[in-house]
């Protein structure tokens, strides 16, 4: 009844309800910046959701970086949706900052879960996913993102995270992909503004929010 009463621990749950369900906490994994061209970084973070069944529909978030004297010397923050049972990479690009940061943070706000019944991932798929230099000289990545889910989305976020042969942070890459639709096979170019090592060890995140009703493309007749 959306109420903790009788003998409940919690709303709905304990006692003569069904158990309550631990809620774990975020895993915070790693933090860099990643200096690209003079006066900029990019900022990278890996949190870890292990709840099956909760995601975080909105999780406000300030990467914060320090010099060699732990003084803080610039900040950016953001929002982020976290997808339940998933690792989330948060990326923000371009972050001006006085001085080569030596060390950066991610502080976040107490998240607020959601529960998600029955989820089933998105599936997102990337395929033929290639490394090679533009025309620019610069690192250029290329490949097809397919939706294989049953529904169009309206917006799925595309994150390559290039690693050397240690595994260690290279560099970052994003890109909006709009309007894919049930089905549909997409070709996407990502192209780095900066000068990185090349290599073809990545992670690549595909992602979407399900927390976001008009993210789901709706056809009328």
């Amino acid at each position: 009844d959306g109420m903790q009463n009788q003998d409940e621990t919690e709303v709905d749950c304990g006692g003569a309800c069904k158990s309550c369900e631990e809620i774990k906490d975020l895993t915070l994994f790693d933090v860099q910046a990643i200096s690209t061209k003079e006066g900029l970084v990019d900022l990278f973070a890996e949190l870890r959701n292990d709840n099956l069944e909760r995601g975080v529909p909105l999780l406000r978030y300030t990467f914060e970086m320090h010099d060699n004297n732990n003084r803080k010397i610039a900040s950016k923050s953001g929002v982020a949706f976290i997808l339940p049972n998933s690792t989330k990479y948060i990326v923000d690009h371009a972050v001006a900052v006085p001085e080569n940061p030596v060390r950066a943070t991610l502080v976040f706000e107490k998240p607020e879960f959601q529960e998600v019944k029955n989820y089933i991932k998105p599936r997102l798929t990337p395929l033929n996913v290639s490394f090679d230099t533009a025309d620019s000289g610069f690192l250029r990545a290329r490949g097809t993102v397919a939706n294989q889910t049953d529904v169009g989305l309206n917006k799925v976020f595309l994150l390559i995270i290039l690693r050397d042969d240690a595994r260690r942070l290279l560099a970052v890459n994003s890109q909006e992909i709009n309007s894919l639709l049930s089905n549909e096979k997409r070709f996407f170019e990502l192209n780095w503004a900066y000068r990185t090592p090349f290599s073809t060890n990545y992670d690549i995140q595909l992602d979407t929010n399900i927390f976001d009703p008009s993210n789901t493309i709706k056809f009328f007749k």
